[in-house]
């Protein structure tokens, strides 16, 4: 009939019973002599859903037809009134839907951001506000508000980072209008994002990775920075991606490394990659020769490759006394470590995953961009070629040979020695004769 209005039968009494002494099946309710009515629902303006019971199925059509024509009548479909809720409630109910679970719905950090943004709004807004007053007026002066305030670091907000308030509350207020029924419209439907130009993306070459790894040979644990970055190097792996793997996850014979989510090994609590899904990556045999050097140098029963048994057990006790943070780094100081070791050897604006990037561009260079994708964990192939394919100086050098090479190959071949009044073969003659 009409969404917002339903006919549905309604029957009266106990099923009768066959001669086997089953309970008859519906079809057969009817000709039983059960009794049946016809139920008319409708969404009145007031938020409730009233009820009329008629005899037969005629009646209740009829009657739901006049309520659907009253509808129209009006001009528009009728509206539930919405329950009312203070902003400061719909932000902690909203916080809780999206993080699930141990963080099922969002991963941590998008979590932390979510909280951030919203909180912050919260306090401009006011806590207490209803939440069916914010309008797109409470939108616009919050976003000039942050563009107008400095950021923790004395700067302004970047415009990537106003986008992502206006990411974060368009979708939490998104769910007050499709999942919690608290508002008919979006306020911060008509915030559009600000136009960002995209930034070179930093290629780590061969010889500057060279220059980090004979540095880190003069500093403390050369084996395990060798080979962390290199891991990050030659397999595009994820910093967490890389701290989380187990020895479990490396083909010693195959020479591949697998990045997949991980049960609570060894007390550590479940993770998972940020694509969610598992994949295998192929690495050289130089790679390969360092971790099996690393394994030989593992203590007994070392589960994980680049986390220490000793950190293990520490992250295990504070995990029993309640004092590990969900989400925590289970490598401590590894960036901060990391930029020490490249400004050492002079390598300058460079982190760990500018490592992933340069593999992955390694990877474009030959590979077909689909198997690229897959191999560097992406959902969507265009953010493969957004931001992780750098075009290097040779690729510049190269293209300029092309267009160098087009331009001599498309020009006619003409002989100095062949030319008919100062005019040289192969030219067109345009004058008038």
């Amino acid at each position: 009939m009409n969404k917002k209005v339903t006919v549905t039968p309604r029957w009266h009494g106990p099923v009768a019973a066959g001669r086997d002494g089953r309970p008859l099946p519906k079809n057969r309710w009817a000709r039983a002599g059960r009794r049946r009515t016809w139920a008319v629902r409708w969404y009145a303006p007031d938020g409730t859903r009233p009820r009329q019971s008629f005899d037969t199925r005629e009646e209740a059509e009829d009657f739901a037809r006049g309520k659907v024509a009253e509808f129209e009548d009006r001009g528009l479909h009728v509206r539930v009134q919405p329950k009312r809720i203070a902003l400061g409630d719909f932000v902690d109910e909203v916080l809780r839907l999206r993080t699930g679970p141990r963080g099922q719905r969002l991963s941590i950090m998008t979590t932390r951001e979510y909280r951030t943004v919203l909180e912050r709004f919260v306090e401009s807004a006011g806590r207490d506000t209803p939440l069916d007053c914010i309008t797109m007026a409470d939108a616009t002066r919050y976003i000039a508000g942050i563009q107008a305030t400095p950021s923790a670091r004395d700067k302004p907000l970047s415009t990537s980072s106003v986008n992502k308030h206006k990411r974060v509350l368009k979708r939490a207020f998104n769910v007050a209008v499709t999942q919690l029924s608290y508002l008919h419209s979006n306020p911060f439907a008509g915030l559009t994002q600000d136009k960002v130009a995209d930034q070179a993306i930093r290629y780590v070459e061969v010889a500057e990775y060279d220059v980090i790894i004979e540095t880190c040979q003069s500093m403390q644990s050369p084996l395990w920075w060798e080979c962390f970055i290199t891991v990050c190097y030659t397999a595009g792996a994820r910093l967490n991606e890389a701290a989380h793997l187990s020895w479990r996850d490396i083909d010693f014979e195959a020479n591949t490394i697998r990045i997949g989510a991980k049960p609570e090994l060894a007390g550590l609590e479940a993770w998972r990659p940020k694509d969610y899904d598992s994949r295998t990556i192929p690495v050289p045999s130089h790679t390969m020769d360092l971790l099996i050097r690393l394994h030989a140098e593992a203590e007994e029963g070392s589960e994980f490759v680049f986390i220490p048994p000793v950190r293990v057990a520490w992250i295990r006790a504070k995990r029993k006394t309640g004092e590990w943070a969900e989400g925590q780094a289970v490598l401590n100081n590894v960036t901060k470590n990391f930029q020490r070791r490249a400004g050492k050897a002079g390598v300058t604006d460079v982190t760990i995953h500018d490592l992933r990037r340069s593999c992955i561009t390694h990877w474009a260079r030959k590979l077909a961009v689909p198997i690229v994708k897959e191999l560097a964990g992406h959902s969507d192939i265009n953010t493969t070629l957004r931001y992780y394919v750098a075009i290097r100086d040779c690729d510049m050098a190269e293209a300029r040979s092309v267009t160098a090479h087009a331009l001599s190959a498309d020009r006619p071949k003409v002989d100095p020695e062949q030319t008919q009044g100062g005019q040289e073969v192969g030219q067109c003659d345009t004058g008038a004769t």
